[in-house]
């Protein structure tokens, strides 16, 4: 079972146990006391094998997951990686979808999947610098704009991957690579 039933009628799904997740670190209000550093989010970077100081946006994600698992009674289905483009390389095929399919049928994204990005060639984040984070629904569907729930950025510039809150923001689908549907499968 990957969490698109509830294992029983009492629990939510999987998918809604990671936006509930989601929601209550964006009221905790997660920042970095120092560069990629606080006590959250070292336990997260911990959880994936990595020091203080990494980016955190897939360590961020990951516990997601574990909590909203864990909640659900089922095995995590996400990918144990601090790196973002690693989790996505690690994760089983039934629950990718493309950026692209998900343009052409917006059905396809929904509430509690993963996005991902990939930074390559944006001269502020070098070659192959990647960002994750949880999609919460699309904000304005007829502009591409995705609601979604991230680490390790700035709250108030949508296109980073780097920065120092956990934040709920709108990100433009075109900036995504690809999906991770964990209720597939």
């Amino acid at each position: 079972m990957t969490g698109d039933e509830p294992t029983d009628p009492g629990r939510p799904t999987l998918l809604e146990a990671a936006v509930a997740y989601a929601y209550e670190l964006d009221r905790l209000n997660i920042h970095e006391v120092t560069r990629n550093s606080s006590p959250w989010i070292d336990r997260v970077l911990a959880q994936v094998n990595a020091k203080p100081g990494d980016p955190w946006c897939a360590a961020a994600l990951f516990d997601i997951w574990l909590r909203a698992s864990r909640a659900c009674g089922v095995p995590n289905p996400c990918p144990k990686s601090a790196g973002a483009l690693r989790m996505y390389s690690l994760a089983d095929e039934k629950f990718k979808i493309g950026a692209g399919a998900a343009r052409r049928d917006r059905s396809l994204l929904k509430p509690g999947m993963a996005f991902f990005e990939d930074h390559a060639g944006d001269p502020r984040d070098g070659i192959g610098a990647g960002h994750c984070g949880l999609v919460l629904g699309w904000t304005h569907p007829e502009m591409d704009l995705v609601r979604v729930a991230n680490g390790n950025v700035a709250p108030a510039d949508t296109s980073s991957r780097e920065g120092t809150h956990f934040a709920i923001q709108n990100r433009p689908i075109e900036k995504m690579l690809a999906f991770l549907d964990f209720s597939r499968g």
